[in-house]
């Protein structure tokens, strides 16, 4: 028996893994972002170490983007990511049939850490509307490792989460 469970409780309520299931009073940072995604922009998602960048993707997959597709990257690991085996497995069977582009909205944590080839893939995807949106997370706003086309694309579409 965890020591939580003896005050009754299921979770760790001390708990510092993103959790998106408790997304509370982010409200108008959600509304921002899924109106990016609505109008078929790229954003970034900006602010320091813990305010809740993961956990905003997170809550994007799992219950922000109801019609859409999301597929999350982690941008510690991009080097085991195949984006074109991941657009695909996100095109169901009818898909594949109608030959439909499904809406898919690509969710690129720890963007500060993928090299300029990998974010340029990303930026090809997205002019040749393979992905419907792009939204970028960061601790850093200047993206330094990204191209400067890509960086004017995401232009003024950013989005700052503050310290919890």
């Amino acid at each position: 028996m965890t020591w939580f469970s003896r005050y009754g409780w299921k979770h760790n309520p001390f708990s510092v893994l993103p959790d998106p299931n408790y997304m509370i009073g982010f409200e108008e940072i959600k509304e921002s972002i899924l109106n990016f995604i609505m109008s078929n922009d790229m954003c970034l998602l900006t602010g320091a170490t813990g305010s809740g960048k993961t956990t905003m993707l997170l809550w994007l997959e799992r219950h922000g983007l109801k019609k859409f597709k999301a597929a999350y990257i982690d941008g510690l690991n991009y080097s085991s990511v195949d984006v074109d085996k991941l657009i695909k497995s996100k095109r169901s069977f009818l898909d594949r049939i109608l030959r439909r582009k499904p809406k898919i909205v690509l969710l690129v944590d720890e963007v500060q850490n993928v090299p300029q080839s990998f974010s340029e893939s990303l930026k090809g995807k997205w002019d040749l509307q393979d992905v419907h949106s792009i939204v970028f997370a960061s601790i850093d706003e200047r993206l330094e490792n990204l191209t400067p086309s890509l960086r004017d694309r995401i232009g003024y579409r950013t989005v700052r989460l503050r310290p919890l």
